[in-house]
């Protein structure tokens, strides 16, 4: 997997040429997903669970070293013994004892029936998986920024189309007052004006609410609301075909690659359990100081060593029972990750069909554009000349317009579905960003996959 990776990585300057660096007065998308990169609260929050989850790892550690414990006690004892000397008769001895105790105790486990190094193994595991996570949901939020980028483009460009679409109107209306009162058109024809004008400025306010629901969502993702945005003419470099997004996506996808780690946290879960059955030693070392231990000793010490071995015998059934629950939990994880890899499978068609199709919507909707801008042009000389109708010169101008709207729904769907196949192949990283992850101290993605 490393290899693939330094792989990945190498190939980065491609899909980083998508997001050449913008003027200082507009902001580009590289921008956007640098700062979300840093900011975004979800990622943050991902990233400190990933900082808890690195800490199994030295908690198995501390199982397998030794174990060394330190005690001290004191006591203040009013101490009586009564004694025959020589059978002169019974005489007391008595007084006050300050006793002070002080051990230290060291065990070193020789053999816990390979516990401890499948513990330190499915924490490894447990880790790779939570830097999977980490990957998805950095992601995640890469493709809601870049969509919410598009978004925010997209309604820009809508609001200004029925913009001007409202002063067209604005002045075919005026147009259409004018000639009504030389008697040129019928009170019919203006009233179809006045009527596509209060349309198209329903359009008008419309757009204008979308624009501002974009700019909203994206406000919430970046964590600033969006300025000039440059537009983004290229997109990011893509697998060539749908064979290779899938090649891609069965190595890298975090869900599939968190789903097969979750699988061998159990599977190690399985060892750990057996290893209860097994016996366990262990070599033992202490040493004990006592001051004042009795009357008739001041100081003492005490050294010993040795070794200590244990075998469970009979515990009602708990250690099989134990093994049995995790042979169940690693079945169900194993199906988990055959799961996660035909959704990662799904996903990848989808997003590969979704972007097919805006390139060809694409192509069409240009050539619509092209086609119904002729077309009105012509529709309004014949007005002109008295062969069309006002009707006409409108039908004209709402098919352009349409079509102009359909263009660019289109080349904001390609774009989208672009970020989304880098997604669910697993592909779109920080450095295919150009975003440096050790900026932030975070590692970057082949720590998050290290074994």
């Amino acid at each position: 997997m490393r290899s693939v990776l330094f792989s990945l990585i190498a190939c980065a300057p491609m899909a980083v040429g998508a997001f050449a660096s913008a003027p200082a007065s507009a902001e580009s998308l590289r921008d956007a997903l640098a700062l979300a990169y840093e900011t975004n609260p979800t990622i943050r929050a991902e990233r400190a669970r990933l900082r808890a989850t690195r800490e199994t790892r030295a908690q198995a550690w501390a199982g397998a070293l030794p174990q060394v414990t330190a005690t001290g006690a004191y006591n203040r004892t009013d101490s009586t013994q009564v004694a025959d000397f020589t059978g002169g008769g019974a005489s007391s001895i008595g007084g006050f004892l300050d006793n002070v105790v002080a051990s230290v105790d060291a065990e070193q486990p020789v053999f816990t029936g390979f516990r401890n190094y499948n513990a330190i193994k499915q924490a490894r595991a447990r880790i790779r998986a939570g830097g999977a996570q980490l990957v998805a949901v950095e992601q995640q939020v890469f493709r809601d920024v870049a969509t919410a980028f598009f978004d925010v483009q997209l309604n820009m460009a809508v609001f200004d189309l029925n913009r001007k679409n409202v002063e067209v109107l604005q002045r075919q209306k005026e147009m259409a007052d004018v000639r009504f009162e030389v008697g040129e058109i019928t009170r019919t024809d203006v009233a179809q004006s006045d009527a596509r004008l209060a349309d198209a400025r329903a359009q008008l306010s419309q757009a204008q609410g979308n624009l501002a629901v974009a700019r909203a969502t994206y406000a919430q993702l970046v964590g600033q609301t969006p300025g000039d945005l440059d537009a983004v003419d290229a997109l990011p470099e893509l697998p060539e075909t749908l064979e290779e997004a899938q090649n891609f996506a069965r190595e890298f996808a975090p869900a599939a690659v968190g789903a097969r780690e979750q699988a061998e946290v159990s599977r190690r879960q399985i060892a750990i359990a057996r290893g209860a059955l097994l016996p366990s030693i262990s070599l033992t070392a202490g040493y004990q100081y006592t001051e004042e231990a009795s009357i008739f000793s001041q100081e003492t010490e005490d050294f010993s060593f040795g070794a200590r071995a244990s075998i469970p015998i009979f515990q009602g059934g708990l250690n099989y029972s134990r093994i049995r629950e995790a042979r169940a939990l690693h079945a169900s994880d194993r199906a988990s990750a055959v799961e996660a890899e035909r959704q990662v499978e799904a996903q990848v068609n989808a997003a590969w069909q979704n972007l097919t199709a805006a390139r060809v919507i694409i192509l069409s909707a240009a050539s619509s554009v092209e086609a119904n801008t002729l077309a009105l042009e012509g529709v309004r000389r014949e007005a002109m000349v008295g062969t069309r109708t006002t009707l006409d010169v409108l039908d004209a101008e709402q098919e352009l317009l349409n079509a102009e709207v359909a263009l660019v729904n289109a080349r904001r769907d390609a774009q989208t579905a672009a970020f989304t196949l880098l997604a669910a192949t697993g592909l779109l990283t920080p450095q295919a960003i150009g975003v440096e992850p050790n900026a932030l101290g975070e590692g970057d993605a082949l720590n998050l996959y290290e074994r």
